[in-house]
């Protein structure tokens, strides 16, 4: 375990707090070395990893594996407030807004490299980011931004969890350890949607970790709402030296917004198609990702 990501009804309190408690927060650290050489996209690599090694990780799964993977990260939550329980489906529909903050403190590299993990995303889902640009600091992010990101040092990361703790009850002692990052995501569940979410990554000057985690908490923000260790190199997975995704992961994110599978639906009618999602997707990635031949 790397990450922590935190699933929450929509509300405007609880956002308008949760939001601005980032902007609050003291400027993240500089880049210090920080230098993702090769994490790139085109017609041969996706995220730096070659396009065949993704296909070879797909095709050595058996579909009764990639069916119980997808229920284990799609179904399940990873952490909630209590009494909340998840009974539909819920994911971005055609786009969404991002917005980075403290892009000078963090670095240029650093912030090109959470770009290109969110622009290589829209290879698999279809769903576009758009990134803000805001120049006025009181303006409300909450408002018109769905995706806020940020770095932050051990001591800024812990004063966060804190306020989490104190003025949104929300608590997990993964958290409080300062060892991991996290993301908050708020859900419209009766439209099946991604309201809003934060990510927060916790920013140690060691550019395994951060590309890690950066990894995980962004794909989780598209509806991957729970880790999972059935497949050990997924970064879903408790290990913490992966570094790319699996094949298995951009597989079950290109399930999810596949378009038979509508926001909101529930879970036994998923079941039923999963058979042909997965069957198609087998063929998308054979036919259009290999070589990038779709777009």
């Amino acid at each position: 375990m790397r990450a922590l990501t935190v699933f929450l009804l929509a509300g405007c309190l609880l956002l308008t707090v949760a939001f601005y408690s980032l902007e609050q927060q003291s400027p993240a650290s500089a880049e210090e070395g920080f230098d993702p050489i090769g994490y790139r996209t085109d017609e041969t690599l996706f995220l730096g990893k070659p396009r065949a090694a993704y296909l070879e990780e797909i095709e050595a799964l058996e579909d009764r594996d990639i069916e119980e993977f997808f229920r284990q990260t799609v179904y399940k939550v990873e952490y909630s407030l209590p009494g909340y329980k998840k009974t539909g489906l819920n994911k971005f529909k055609n786009s969404f807004t991002f917005y980075i903050l403290n892009k000078k403190n963090i670095g240029e590299s650093k912030v090109n490299f959470i770009r290109e993990i969110l622009m290589s995303l829209r290879e698999i889902t279809e769903v576009m980011p758009v990134e803000l640009k805001i120049r006025n600091r009181n303006i409300r992010l909450f408002n018109q931004v769905n995706v806020q990101i940020e770095s932050l040092r051990e001591k800024e990361f812990l004063n966060l969890v804190n306020k989490m703790k104190r003025e949104n009850n929300i608590y997990n002692q993964s958290l409080f350890s300062g060892k991991y990052c996290f993301a908050l995501v708020w859900l419209d569940e009766k439209l099946g949607l991604i309201k809003n979410s934060i990510v927060s990554i916790l920013d140690k000057n060691n550019s395994n970790h951060y590309m890690s985690c950066s990894f995980e908490e962004i794909i989780q923000i598209y509806g991957i709402s729970n880790d999972s260790n059935l497949i050990k190199d997924s970064i879903l997975s408790s290990n913490e030296n992966v570094v790319y995704y699996h094949g298995v992961d951009i597989f079950i994110l290109r399930m999810l917004y596949n378009k038979t599978i509508e926001n909101g639906m529930n879970f036994s009618d998923i079941d039923k198609l999963l058979r042909d999602v997965i069957s198609e997707t087998r063929e998308w990635f054979e036919l259009c990702f290999r070589t990038r031949a779709c777009e």
